[in-house]
């Protein structure tokens, strides 16, 4: 893990060079003016001026406002950074690089970076396919639950179906060689970045209109001071451009500027540490007004594997025997539908005899040349498949196979579940169900989700019987069934067409498109693969879709500091207004000197103290980004909040100029 740097005076003026000169025009502007006023303090020095002085410290403090500016911003950037950097995990698997596809042995372990297009990578039962690319030798069934949303199994070979898709598993006994093709126009992938970047989520309303706010400011302010320096000039009264340049950057929004972001970074800390991770700004606006959320099924709503849940038994077999023969049948089967069945048999047995003489057991694995996997022990031949695989097994057809068998089986298919056939000894003993159970708690999850005013809709690739099945016993009213990754794109556009605030959570590759799309596109870190999370603006470390309402909650209290900040700094900023300008123009409008009501010594005094006060505004209102509020549902309390920050902004510049006055008086600085 790359360890954050710290924010330090150098890497801050780093910062503002390579950053914000670009990106930040408020930024910019602050640095122009600052530069004119060190130019001038130069020639002031250089004429040995008596102002030089006080053109010094105007100009240190204006260094100082961009300092505090782009420090603060830099600082809590940083900590962001490293927040999220300590949340997110790295993968360092190490890939089986082949020397040579005649020789499987011959191999060597390398690190993912450093594998290049064209490779050959040597891939076993139970490994994550690393890259996209195509079979080349071997031959296995495997697993694309992840990108497909498919539970079944797709059989891999050289000559059929074989391109293989980043985050699929190898399933079974075997092995396959593929060749990495990454780079190649054909790759799964690379269509799906082409898709993802002809989308583009809805501008950030806040955040548009926060700069039009600023830019109408500082365009307002601006040409007050030019028409009020061409009518002085006009009278006959010369005013100094330092004075000019510093009421410019007293009169800018830097401090609206500047804490806004700040505000933003704090709360995405606050997320990271509740294992949220925000990764673009537009989902920390948005997710306040979130209406709709869209929930994948596979993955999402359910763990995204089978689990063995009940057995249905179809001969007369003693209920020790038949035990007995599911844990014979999966002891050393490693994929995890086998794992289920053998723990299936030791938690609902616990007289189960474990005992196994190795000499008479042989282990017939699951593969892609005999798609059934079982043992022979002692004197018995065990077997469990499909019902197809079982039928090719016995020598059969499934419409021969008796009807007991026949409606268990699709009774088990109308619940969404996956039916294994269970045979010792060629006769057939039951039907093993497997189902890909629900996540632990999504029920009470999602009836938590709606009651925060957020509906939820179910997507989910499997048919409509199924799917309709899944959403009564979630208890969603709406979903979508046999939605492609086209199809969800489809949804959320409409939706959104209406004027909705959409979501989308989902962790697979199929997911991407709907993700990139939906205003909040949430992903989990622990099972979302590179192109779900990349599309996604939001991942959640683990599962738990209760980070939604933790998102909205937390976003709520995002934007009420940055409204609370927005009126202190425009309260503040009229408030300097009517302290600078009037004190200003004096000498060549008299009749100003009524607005003096601070009784404030000179015009110099009042300039320099309105420079010293910008620049430690700054700073000193930091502790306000993380007061902690308490009801944001309350407008009686938001109210409260809004108009003490108002009241703040105009009574503090009055009180703490005036103070700083009187310091700059004693110490003898005017």
């Amino acid at each position: 893990m790359q360890k954050a740097e710290q924010p330090t005076v150098r890497k801050t003026f780093r910062f503002i060079e390579l950053i914000s000169y670009v990106k930040n025009p408020l930024s910019l502007i602050l640095f122009v003016l600052s530069c004119s006023a060190f130019i001038i303090f130069l020639q002031q020095i250089f004429y040995h001026n008596d102002k030089a002085l006080l053109y010094g410290q105007i100009t240190f403090w204006l260094w100082m406002t961009m300092f505090f500016s782009v420090f603060t911003e830099f600082a809590y950037s940083r900590k962001n950074f490293k927040v999220i950097s300590e949340k997110i995990t790295n993968n360092h698997a190490l890939i089986k690089k082949l020397n040579s596809l005649n020789d499987v042995d011959d191999y060597q372990k390398v690190k993912k970076d450093s594998i290049k297009s064209g490779n050959l990578i040597l891939l076993h039962s139970g490994e994550e396919v690393p890259f996209d690319g195509e079979v080349i030798k071997g031959m296995s069934y495997v697993n694309e639950t992840d990108i497909t949303g498919s539970l079944e199994h797709k059989l891999k070979s050289p000559t059929k179906d074989n391109i293989l898709i980043a985050g699929s598993i190898v399933e079974g006994g075997d092995w396959i060689v593929m060749k990495v093709s990454f780079a190649s126009n054909k790759s799964f992938f690379t269509r799906v970045d082409r898709l993802l970047r002809n989308i583009n989520r809805r501008a950030m309303p806040s955040e548009v209109a926060l700069q039009k706010l600023m830019m109408g400011l500082s365009i307002l302010f601006a040409n007050v001071i030019f028409v009020m320096w061409v009518i002085a000039s006009y009278s006959g009264v010369e005013i100094p451009v330092i004075y000019l340049i510093a009421l410019m950057v007293v009169l800018l929004p830097t401090t609206i500027s500047t804490l806004q972001k700040v505000v933003v970074y704090n709360g995405m800390v606050k997320l990271a540490e509740r294992n949220i991770i925000v990764q673009d700004q537009v989902a920390v606006d948005i997710a306040v007004d979130l209406d709709i959320v869209l929930l994948d099924k596979t993955g999402t709503l359910t763990v995204g594997q089978r689990e063995m849940v009940n057995f249905k038994l179809t001969s007369k077999t003693d209920e020790k025997d038949y035990f007995r023969y599911l844990y014979l049948s999966s002891i050393n089967d490693n994929t995890e539908e086998g794992k289920s069945i053998t723990a299936f048999a030791i938690k609902n047995y616990k007289d189960l005899d474990k005992k196994i003489n190795l000499e008479l057991y042989d282990y017939l694995p699951f593969l892609a040349s005999n798609p059934i996997s079982g043992c022979n022990y002692s004197n018995m031949e065990i077997r469990k498949g499909s019902l197809q695989s079982i039928a090719n097994y016995l020598g059969k057809t499934i419409e021969s196979f008796p009807q007991e068998v026949q409606s268990i089986v699709k009774e088990v298919a109308k619940t969404h579940g996956t039916p294994l056939i269970l045979t010792v000894n060629k006769k057939i003993i039951g039907i093993i169900n497997l189902h890909d159970s629900f996540r632990k708690g999504v029920v009470k999850q999602i009836r938590s989700i709606e009651s925060s005013g957020i509906a939820t809709i179910m997507v989910t690739g499997d048919n409509a019987i199924t799917a309709s099945y899944i959403a009564k016993k979630l208890g969603i009213k709406i979903f979508y069934a046999d939605c492609t990754p086209e199809k969800k794109l489809e949804v959320i556009r409409s939706l959104q067409e209406k004027g909705f605030i959409v979501g989308m959570c989902g962790d697979g590759l199929n997911d991407a498109l709907a993700l990139a799309q939906a205003d909040i596109g949430y992903t989990f870190e622990d099972r979302g693969y590179v192109h779900s999370i990349l599309a996604g603006n939001i991942v959640a470390k683990y599962h738990n879709l209760l980070g939604i309402i933790e998102l909205k909650n937390e976003c709520k209290k995002i934007t009420v500091r940055k409204g609370a900040i927005t009126v202190y700094s425009i309260a503040s900023d009229l408030a300097k207004y009517f302290i600078i300008v009037p004190a200003l123009f004096t000498t060549a409008f008299p009749s100003l000197s009524k607005l003096n009501i601070m009784q404030f010594q000179s015009i110099d005094s009042i300039l320099l103290a309105s420079v010293i006060f910008n620049g430690l505004i700054i700073p000193s209102l930091l502790p306000l980004i993380s007061y902690n509020l308490k009801n944001v549902q309350n407008k009686t309390y938001l109210w409260r909040i809004i108009l003490l920050c108002g009241f703040g902004g105009i009574v503090s510049p009055l009180l703490f100029i005036k103070l700083i006055e009187f310091i700059i008086y004693k110490a003898g600085l005017i």
